[in-house]
């Protein structure tokens, strides 16, 4: 008799050992599962980098819709709508610096950019209607305090080779209009 519980005793043993190597093996399993898939949507939320707009209406980044609107207050008025003075270039070097918070490289990088857009617009109407969807764009993407430092870097803008000229100041108008300011 004692030799049956001894023996019954083992195999109970050998059971509970058997039972909990199976519970560690089927944890192991599920953290590998876990793993896999953590590791899978990290990869998916990663952020894609984006491409940059081809044209003026393909702008969806409310920072490359304010470097056009500079631009476009810079080049108001000059006979030669696609150059603009070093002074106004500076000007909004340093308003994308500053408020943008980019170094300078990146800053001149937006600013080629943009003008390479702004070059696209060759007549009143293409320029209008990218100072609309510009506006929009900003006003639909940035708080009524962002407008407004944003209405001062474009006067900045203007003022960088001295007084707006009346285009200029036509254009600040729209803008001001458009974003509810």
């Amino acid at each position: 008799m004692a030799a049956f519980l001894s023996v019954l005793g083992t195999i109970g043993v050998i059971a509970m050992v058997l039972w909990r190597v199976l519970r560690a093996l089927h944890m192991a399993s599920d953290l590998a599962k876990t793993a896999h898939t953590v590791a899978k949507v990290s990869r998916q939320m990663k952020p894609k980098p984006k491409m940059p707009a081809q044209s003026p209406a393909q702008i969806n980044n409310p920072q490359e819709a304010a470097a056009l609107l500079m631009l476009l207050v810079a080049r108001a008025g000059n006979v030669s709508k696609k150059t603009i003075t070093r002074a106004q270039t500076d000007s909004i070097l340093n308003q994308i610096s500053q408020h943008f918070e980019f170094d300078q490289a990146m800053a001149e990088s937006l600013l080629i950019h943009v003008a390479g857009l702004g070059d696209q617009l060759n007549s009143a109407a293409k320029v209008d209607a990218a100072m609309q969807s510009s506006s929009h764009l900003i006003g639909s993407a940035v708080s009524p305090k962002e407008l407004i430092e944003l209405e001062d870097m474009l006067m900045q803008v203007a003022h960088a080779k001295g007084n707006p000229n009346a285009a200029q100041k036509e254009l600040l108008n729209q803008f001001a209009l458009r974003v509810g300011i």
